[in-house]
């Protein structure tokens, strides 16, 4: 019979921490407070980037007319 040389390692413990839970919570609710305080324009562009528009796609998001 062969020998193991090791022995096994404990699981770690995937239980959320309360206090980093509510940290967690607390900075998610504070960016979707500053979210919203921000003017329209200003969350349409930042949208523009997350969402990959071009130009022409996000002036026809925010009902501006092309100049062309």
């Amino acid at each position: 019979m062969m020998k193991l040389d090791y022995a096994p390692r404990d699981f770690a413990d995937w239980r959320e921490i309360p206090s980093e839970a509510l940290e967690r919570k607390e900075s998610g609710s504070g960016w979707l407070r500053r979210w919203h305080a921000r003017p329209e324009i200003s969350r349409s562009l930042m949208l523009r980037d997350m969402e990959h528009l071009n130009i022409q796609e996000t002036a026809e998001a925010l009902g501006i007319l092309s100049l062309q």
